[in-house]
């Protein structure tokens, strides 16, 4: 039996085979390259605005900060 790895997408949920995830870092100028928040978006969100990129990156840095 193999197993195969998959990700969710964090736009919309969906599970996507890991050749297919797009791993894409999102920060604010003041940050440092390496203090980028990273997403990982499948095929169905490749056509996506960026803003809805920079949206999620914020939410999850809120999270991550503030705990809300």
């Amino acid at each position: 039996m193999a197993i195969e790895r998959v990700y969710k997408c964090d736009l919309d949920g969906e599970f996507v085979s890991k050749a297919d995830v797009r791993r894409v870092g999102v920060r604010i100028i003041e940050d440092r390259p390496d203090n980028a928040d990273w997403l990982e978006v499948g095929p169905c969100c490749y056509n996506r605005p960026i803003g809805d990129l920079m949206d999620k990156a914020a939410e999850q840095r809120r999270l991550a900060e503030h705990g809300e």
